[in-house]
């Protein structure tokens, strides 16, 4: 499987943030999860990586 790059894991996670905001989720949850789940994506992404060398 071919890892992610982290612009594509951004781009996604940006994607799930706006979809939150027009949702009418508040801005700040909005933004607590959109920072929570960058984190966990670029995480696991980083550990893919790792894994392949």
């Amino acid at each position: 499987m071919q890892a992610k790059s982290q612009r594509k894991i951004i781009q996604e996670t940006s994607q799930r943030f706006n979809s939150l905001v027009q949702a009418g989720v508040k801005n700040d949850i909005a933004f607590n999860f959109y920072l929570a789940s960058l984190r966990l994506d670029l995480k696991a992404a980083n550990r893919q990586l790792n894994q392949k060398v």
